[in-house]
This record gives structure tokens, sequence and C-alpha cells, in this order.
């Protein structure tokens, strides 16, 4: 649904100022129209700022990255997938995280291949431990258990970002008070992921990934929520 714009006789569009926490529709179209004031500029400005904030928090990643997009959607037997596929692992060997779109073809290959390296080996199994290997069992290749080397929180959860809003009123009727609440977990409905995979077993396809949100429904940290309470004080 298109948005008509207002023009006064001078030919210039009203100032359409726009939210920091909400979209307006025909927003494009108020910037593209007129010269807006610099108040409304300043907004505009901030408002993209917080979103690259927001982007920049959720790449946050501890080492080098390599990028890789491509629309090409070749299947698995095509020469461009299983060069892709190679290029993915050959990076997540040399110590880069590879991070990839969404759709199959180029971008499922790339991924795949880097996946494919972060595997858990056993050194009682020949060959097992290769130099794509990211961790081993600790035991000796003639199956003698012994302390491993792996320090503490060495496996990194993802951030946790969790903002409450309460907002309340009180009001005086007769003898008593009524007290009208209004609640909001998340109120940025910011995601919050849970945990990695933590159980190293060879062939493991979990074990580094995380697979799901931080809490179950109704704890701290899931989507936004909001609820309305009203007491009655005599």
């Amino acid at each position: 649904m298109s948005e008509h714009l207002d023009k006064p006789a001078s030919g210039r569009v009203h100032d359409a100022r726009l939210s920091l926490l909400t979209d307006i529709e025909g927003a494009e179209k108020a910037f593209l129209a007129g010269r807006r004031n610099r108040e409304a500029d300043l907004e505009s400005a901030v408002r993209f700022f917080l979103e690259f904030l927001r982007g920049f928090e959720s790449f946050d990643f501890r080492g080098p990255c390599v990028t890789v997009f491509g629309s090409a959607r070749f299947g698995e037997d095509h020469p461009s997938y299983q060069l892709a596929r190679d290029l993915g692992r050959a990076l997540a060997t040399a110590g880069f995280a590879v991070m990839t779109g969404g759709g199959p073809g180029i971008m499922e290959a790339a991924n795949r291949g880097a996946f494919e390296v972060g595997h858990v080996c056993d050194p009682r199994i020949a060959g097992s431990c290769t130099s794509g290997s990211v961790f081993a069992l600790p035991v000796s290749a003639s199956g003698v258990f012994h302390f491993g080397n792996l320090p503490r929180n060495a496996i990194i959860g993802p951030k946790f970002f969790n903002t409450d809003l309460s907002l309340v009123k009180k009001t005086r009727v007769g003898g008593a008070t009524v007290e009208f609440r209004a609640e909001a977990f998340n109120v940025f409905n910011h995601p919050n992921f849970g945990q990695p995979g933590r159980i190293a077993t060879v062939g493991s396809t979990s074990f580094g990934l995380i697979t799901a949100t931080r809490f179950p429904t109704g704890d701290s940290g899931v989507a936004r929520q909001i609820q309305f309470a009203m007491k009655v004080l005599f």
C-alpha cells in the first residue's frame, strides 16, 4: 500500500521524523522527497548506527573470518560445488572462521567443507587424526587414557543480552489503591542462543554447534513477552 505525501504550497514535504524503535511505511519516499530538518537527519543517523552495532555484535568472531556468498545453486556432482567444499575445508584447516549464506549450492558447499574439518578424532584409530583435526580424545595409540591439555572455557558460548521494562501506575479510589502494571521481558527482542554442544565424541555432529535458543519459553532471554496485571489494595 503506497502512502500519499502531502505537500505545502512551497512544494516541500512535511518533515517525516523516524522512530528509533519502529519502521514507518513509506520512510524511503519521505527520505528522498525533499529536504528535512537536521533533527530528523540526526535521528536517522543514530538509527543506522544502532543497526551497525547490532550487526557487529552478531558477527563477533574471536579470530579471522572469511565470508563466502554465491547465488549459483550447483548440485553435489558439479565441479564448482566440490571446489567450494574444498575451499571451505582448507580455510577451516588454516584457522579461519567460515561464514556463508543459507542458500544451497556454493554457500552450502563451503559451509559443509568447513564443518567437516572441525571433527573429533580418536588416536586409537589409524588415520583418524589428520592435520585438519581440531580435538582428539585424551588416549594414546596403545589405548591408555591420560589427562588432556584442553584449558577451561575453550569452547566459548554466545553473548547474553536481556532488557526488561516495567511500568507501574497507582491510583487512589476511595479508601483503596488500584495498581496497574505493564511488564515487558526482553523488550528489544534480542535473540539469545544456547550453549554449543560440549560432548566430544568421535563422529559427533553436535559438538561445538549451537542448535537452540538459550532458555525454554518462559525463562530469561527468550523472545519478547508482554504482560499486564491489575491489583486492588484495600
